[in-house]
């Protein structure tokens, strides 16, 4: 099984040297989605219902992958060159 990321570095530094390192703790935000996940459950259900007997089954199972996907990108490392020499680093754990 692959867990989904738990923290978002964010490193930014420029022509200058100036450095901002970022640390988002992304596992506190895990809990509070499933609790919210949890509570539209039943709504859930029935629009993923609806959408089936409407022939929009695909959409269903689109949004069943949309979680492996997030967990898809433990790892991801994503590097961004702006303007005046400043360098973004964004990396996924």
């Amino acid at each position: 099984m692959i867990w989904p990321p738990s923290i978002l570095r964010v490193h930014i530094a420029d022509a200058q040297r100036t450095r901002i390192r970022l640390w988002l703790p992304l596992f506190i935000v895990w809990p509070i989605l499933l609790i919210i996940t949890a509570l539209l459950l039943p709504v859930l259900v029935l629009v993923a219902m609806v959408f089936y007997i409407c022939r929009l089954g695909w959409l269903v199972r689109a949004a069943l992958i949309l979680p492996q996907l997030l967990a898809a990108t433990r790892g991801l490392r994503v590097n961004i060159n702006g303007s005046g020499g400043q360098i973004v680093r964004v990396i996924i754990q």
